[in-house]
């Protein structure tokens, strides 16, 4: 299992963020998430870095809003649930949900669900033990959300610069200059003969964009945002709306219907899979922001995302995922029919959706909105 590192629970994130001196950090509540005005007020691991400030406020799902998360069709679910979410968070907020990471957005959901639904959170998986049989047996586990381990982006920092140390090490003064002068050429207020690696060490942190050089372009990247996620399902749904519509238009006379039905949805589903898989590459491409300077539109992204050597890409994929925040939890799922015991880690064990109003049942006991304003046979 892949190694997880600096995992910290709310308070003690709260904690370190104290201690830094960082002047644009500013610290709201003790609180991962806490209650302001009938709303749940979230302070984001992002600490204000990306295109989210450090902390939102969130009012809770109406009727209406609930019952459009309901019964929107399943592809459509994620572009419902951001809209939904725009029109939730506080109107003073001058950021769009689709511009939050995808560790942001799962901190949305959780936060939200935990503050006006419940802190358990009921999951359902399989053991591999299910693995050959055809109708597994589901199990159970409830999650305490309460429980839950964050790592904010600044902890990545030391890890940042601990790369650079090592990277400035080896580097002779001349190419440290050519580095700093490559970096800063677009800002004259710094004395570019002037910095030391120490210097710059200090100014290293976990921001984006992220920069690869290749083939003497300068290709800039970001995090990955949840609206990359929707604009991606668009794109490869425009692929492959015609070769989905000439399948399920055949006709053939020579094969019964039951054959050809059988025929259809074996084309069907290996062509959907494609069709996932082209999206979860357009998702990637759209994390390329600029080269050489130059902003690109989505087509020109995944054209020049797609003809990038698979060790460049690679390169730039394996350096940013070195500085994961957000949900960073391990538990352990036993599997009450063979007793196997797994470790797992919850930010990618749960989808989104899981966290929804229309997927989950409140079972009161979210131990914040407790009184009593419900009564009887007045």
């Amino acid at each position: 299992m892949e190694e997880e590192t600096i995992l910290l629970s709310p308070d003690e994130v709260k904690k370190r963020r104290e201690r830094k001196s960082e002047a644009t950090v500013k610290v709201i509540s003790s609180e991962k998430f806490h209650n302001r005005g009938n709303r749940v007020a979230i302070n984001y691991e992002t600490m204000g870095r990306c295109s989210i400030p450090e902390t939102l406020y969130f009012r809770d799902y109406s009727v209406t809003e609930e019952n459009d998360l309901l019964l929107v069709r399943k592809e459509d679910q994620l572009e419902t649930t951001i809209a939904v979410l725009n029109k939730m968070k506080n109107e003073d907020a001058n950021c769009k949900v689709e511009d939050m990471t995808l560790e942001e957005f799962f901190e949305t959901l959780i936060g939200i669900k935990k503050q006006f639904d419940t802190i358990n959170h009921n999951h359902y998986w399989i053991c591999s033990c299910q693995n050959e049989f055809d109708d597994p047996k589901v199990n159970e586990i409830i999650i305490n959300l309460n429980d839950l381990q964050y790592k904010s982006i600044a902890e990545g920092d030391s890890i940042l610069k601990e790369i650079f140390k090592k990277k400035f090490e080896s580097l002779t003064d001349e190419n440290f200059r050519e580095y700093i002068i490559n970096k800063y050429k677009d800002n004259p207020s710094l004395d570019l003969e002037n910095i030391t690696k120490e210097e710059e060490l200090e100014r290293i942190q976990v921001k984006e964009p992220f920069v690869l050089k290749y083939n003497d372009r300068i290709y800039s990247f970001r995090f990955s945002r949840i609206g990359d996620l929707v604009t991606a399902r668009k794109i490869a749904e425009k692929e492959f709306a015609s070769k989905i519509k000439e399948i399920q238009n055949r006709r053939n006379i020579n094969s019964s219907l039951p054959e050809l039905k059988f025929d259809k949805k074996k084309e069907l589903d290996k062509l959907k899979s494609e069709e996932v898989k082209y999206s979860l590459l357009i998702a990637q491409a759209l994390t390329l922001d600029s080269i050489d300077g130059n902003k690109l539109t989505d087509a020109d992204k995944i054209k020049e995302f797609s003809v990038m050597p698979r060790n460049e890409k690679s390169k730039i994929q394996n350096f940013m995922h070195q500085f994961k925040f957000g949900v960073q939890h391990e538990q352990e799922f036993t599997c009450p029919l063979c007793g196997k015991v797994d470790k797992r880690w919850i930010q990618r064990e749960i989808d989104y959706d899981d966290l929804l109003p229309a997927n989950t049942a409140s079972d009161g006991n979210s131990g914040i909105n407790a009184s009593l304003d419900i009564y009887v046979g007045i």
